[in-house]
């Protein structure tokens, strides 16, 4: 039984949500790879895009200049790592900072969310990373 479909449609890590969502509509299917370099750094699925939708409004998105310099300087802080998430992985509503993506073990999330917390300005961090064969994190 085949379980990809052909050929693997697949995205950036920059790749804006709207177009994720588009292909995702386009191609029929419910999740989609994200490379950087070529390489898988993580998978949005279908739940994480509507999770994401109904977490950041377009109202605050245009309104919080404190939201957006929050998420500017945690992308700066997570690029500086080799498990730095993909940038739409980083939502930031109310200095609140949503985390989605793939973590390959418990330490990587522990790293992720040190470097996260050592943001200044942010009042809490939403944890919607997953580890394959782990459990999946409430949120925080």
């Amino acid at each position: 039984m085949d379980i990809m479909s052909q050929p693997v449609v697949s995205v950036s890590e920059d790749t804006p949500l709207p177009e994720i969502a588009d292909l995702l509509e386009r191609h029929r299917i419910k999740r989609v790879p994200v490379l950087r370099d070529d390489k898988l750094v993580g998978i949005m699925s279908l739940s994480n895009l509507i999770r994401a939708l109904a977490t950041v409004t377009p109202v605050k998105l245009a309104t919080s200049s404190s939201d957006r310099e929050i998420r500017k300087a945690v992308l700066r802080e997570l690029s500086k790592h080799r498990w730095a998430l993909p940038r739409h992985g980083v939502l930031v509503q109310d200095a609140v900072v949503h985390l989605w993506g793939v973590v390959q073990s418990e330490e990587e999330r522990t790293a992720v969310r040190a470097a996260v917390e050592g943001v200044p300005g942010i009042t809490g961090i939403g944890d919607h990373l997953y580890r394959p064969g782990g459990e999946v994190p409430i949120s925080i």
